[in-house]
């Protein structure tokens, strides 16, 4: 892996005037509230062990404001901050789960190992799609060198480039 000094990122990189990390930052708060609201709608989820039992109001609740309001951009403070302004104590459960989710149960390491790879896999994905796309057609129509001495068989005759054997 080459050794790379640091890079200085523009503070305007971001219309938040965040630096990487602190957008990061940002995001994963999205996601760790994402995973809690799915983490209380399991726990308040109908069925029981028959799958016989409905599903209790909190979870009607919880389930109607995230459809109302999807948690799909933004702050994942201001979706909490409506959630606990219609409905306190499930808005403070999901502040817990979101708590105990992020302390707990999110795998750091494995996060910052798993954004590597993929970037890692994706470049080299995009570099060998925009070769294929650049040289592809000039190998595809015969182009090269290669192609015409094929053509000629051992060399010397029409349309190769090389001289014919044993000259």
């Amino acid at each position: 892996m080459a050794v790379c000094h640091a890079m200085h990122v523009p503070r305007d990189t971001f219309k938040s005037g965040r630096s990487p990390e602190e957008q990061a930052a940002h995001m994963l708060s999205l996601l760790c509230t994402a995973v809690a609201v799915s983490v209380v709608l399991a726990q308040l989820g109908g069925g029981g062990e028959g799958g016989d039992l409905p599903p209790t109001p909190d979870f009607l609740r919880l389930r109607d404001f995230l459809a109302a309001r999807p948690l799909t951009s933004g702050s994942g403070d201001e979706w909490l901050a409506g959630l606990m302004a219609q409905h306190p104590l499930l808005g403070v459960r999901v502040l817990e789960v979101r708590q105990a989710y992020c302390s707990t149960q999110l795998d750091w390491q494995a996060v910052r190992q798993l954004a590597q790879q993929l970037i890692t896999e994706s470049n080299v994905r995009l570099l060998r799609q925009h070769a294929a796309d650049s040289f592809g057609s000039a190998l595809a129509a015969g182009s090269c060198d290669g192609d015409r001495a094929e053509e000629g068989g051992e060399g010397g005759g029409p349309g190769s480039s090389r001289p014919a054997a044993g000259g």
